[in-house]
């Protein structure tokens, strides 16, 4: 793979890194000169030999070639590259949801066209849940990363729901293991923070926390520690919208606080059924509220980021452009067999002129003066001019001098052209290669110290599922912020449950109590989340959770908003 190609894509510009994949604008050339944007997003290098991300990265390209619907990204091929894996995707005009609302400050959203976003959202996301096998067997799509992220505004107005990187589906290839959950801490459902099975109804949390965040003009997970925001998440001890907007408007927040149910059997039904009553809500409007509205508003923002774009998408296409004319063979210089000046030549007296100077050369006379008129055609037949005079072909002499001049001619003209395409090039800051941008993880080689040590003999222990050999056990694992799920339990012994955070060195040390005679009924629920645990036992790290999550089992909990 070339180090700007990938398969018939040619990268012209990086747009943004995840820490899964690289995505750049590409260019597609097609016949005619007609060229088509695209964007490709590649798996990172350091990625490709992990088969839990391949795997991963696989699945979302299954499921996207099959969603086709006007709030979904259109994904049109899967392709594998030189030991890279890639999707080839629409390039939308526009920014992520999470951009707008930090360049309007959350405040200058009108309420109104946020709504309007979280319906058109909501469309997307039900043609996703509702997407069947080619059987007609329902795949049981839930996207489970559901967050402004992930939701993109053109400047033209639409819609469209993005990366369904860590979507579950039925039949796929890679699934969830048991007490682990994938999202954005601040965005997930309380099933799936528990890391109990989700469906569908977990994005409508999703949905519903972006709508409470409307309502109220602010995040909903403020600036906590993330065991801070779990242990309140699991346990339904967060603010309803009335508790924080009193004067909301009764109908939309009974809306949220549906949507927000801590029960998935107390929640929308469907996503078409949210959108309903989002839509019958909007009907009381005075002003009808569409892509138009929403286009305005987006176009407004990003003024000065729209032209910027355009001018490097039309700098990069000049010099695509320049770099085909430059690859003309030679051969085509010979087109003209009887003429070598290889620059315009854009009438017949000029072409008659150049002859006649260079044959008063070879005999000594002055040059005679081009004639008042000269009238003649090219004979593609002879390579010759059809005035009478020149009708004749030149000795050989002149053949050779011309020849020789032409060649000069053109060798001075490629070699402007080339410095000025160089000159352009140093100008424009070009794409990173998809081989150095895809590798550039700063914190990728930060590693902590991770020591559980549990008891009592016949005690088990189990880190995000899997068994640890003995206690005490001590590893190296890579400083990324993740959370994640430690069970202990044994034999007559009460279970215990920890999350840990990957964001300094970890040190756990636990020995189970002899359960009680008659044990009350299994409360699934971690001790994380009861209030007196915390007073019994010190608190899981806690701490900021960068990109780069391990096995694709980390938070992305980015801020995506200024505070």
């Amino acid at each position: 793979m070339k180090a700007d190609r990938v398969g018939k894509y040619r990268i012209i510009a990086l747009l943004g890194q995840g820490g899964m994949a690289s995505v750049y604008l590409s260019v597609v050339a097609g016949p005619g000169g007609v060229n088509k944007l695209l964007v490709v997003k590649l798996l990172r290098d350091e990625l490709s030999q992990d088969e839990d991300f391949v795997a991963m990265f696989l699945n979302e390209a299954r499921l996207a070639t099959r969603l086709n619907h006007a709030n979904v990204v259109q994904t049109y091929e899967i392709g594998h590259e030189g030991g890279h894996h890639f999707l080839a995707m629409d390039y939308l005009d526009g920014q992520p949801l999470h951009a707008v609302l930090r360049k309007a400050s959350r405040t200058g959203v009108p309420l109104d066209v946020h709504i309007r976003i979280l319906a058109e959202m909501l469309a997307g996301l039900h043609h996703a849940h509702m997407l069947k096998d080619f059987d007609g067997t329902p795949l049981n799509v839930v996207h489970r990363d559901v967050s402004p992220q992930n939701v993109f505004l053109t400047y033209d107005g639409q819609v469209k729901v993005v990366d369904f990187g860590i979507a579950k589906a039925a039949g796929a290839a890679s699934s969830t293991q048991a007490g682990v959950f994938k999202g954005k801490l601040a965005y997930v459902a309380p099933e799936q923070a528990s890391g109990d099975p989700v469906d569908r109804r977990a994005d409508l949390f999703s949905v519903g926390i972006m709508l409470w965040e409307a309502i109220a003009s602010k995040r909903f997970a403020q600036i906590d520690s993330q065991t801070a925001i779990l242990a309140r998440r699991i346990s339904g001890r967060e603010p309803r919208i009335r508790d924080v907007v009193p004067d909301a408007d009764p109908e939309l927040a009974d809306i949220c606080d549906r949507a927000m149910a801590q029960r998935p059997e107390d929640r929308f039904a469907t996503a078409q059924e949210f959108r309903d009553a989002l839509e019958t809500f909007l009907e009381r409007f005075s002003r009808r509220i569409g892509p138009r509205e929403v286009s305005q508003f987006v176009s407004s923002l990003f003024v000065d980021e729209r032209e910027k774009i355009r001018v490097v998408i039309e700098e990069q296409m000049k010099r695509l452009q320049r770099e085909t004319a430059t690859e003309m063979p030679m051969p085509m210089l010979a087109a003209f067999p009887g003429v070598m000046d290889p620059t315009p030549v854009t009438t017949v007296e000029r072409r008659a002129e150049i002859e006649r100077a260079a044959i008063a050369r070879r005999d000594g006379q002055a040059i005679p003066p081009a004639p008042e008129s000269i009238t003649g055609t090219h004979s593609k037949s002879q390579g010759t001019l059809g005035a009478a005079n020149l009708s004749r072909p030149p000795p050989a002499e002149t053949s050779r001098r011309m020849m020789s001049v032409g060649l000069a001619i053109f060798a001075l003209a490629l070699g402007i052209a080339l410095a000025i395409g160089l000159g352009v090039i140093f100008l424009i800051k070009p794409a990173a290669p998809p081989e150095v941008a895809a590798t550039a993880d700063p914190g990728a080689a930060a590693q902590i110290k991770l020591s559980i040590t549990f008891g009592p003999a016949g005690a088990v222990a189990r880190l995000d599922g899997v068994p640890l050999a003995a206690s005490p056990f001590v590893a190296q694992v890579r400083r990324d912020g993740s959370i994640h799920r430690l069970d202990i339990e044994g034999p007559g012994l009460k279970p215990d449950t920890r999350m840990v955070s990957y964001d300094k060195d970890v040190v756990v040390a636990l020995a189970l109590q002899p359960a009680d005679p008659a044990p009350p009924p299994v409360d699934s629920t971690p001790l994380l989340a009861t209030a007196d645990a915390s007073a019994k036992r010190p608190p899981a790290l806690s701490g900021p959770l960068p990109r780069g999550p391990i096995k694709g089992r980390g938070i992305d909990e980015k801020d995506p908003y200024k505070q």
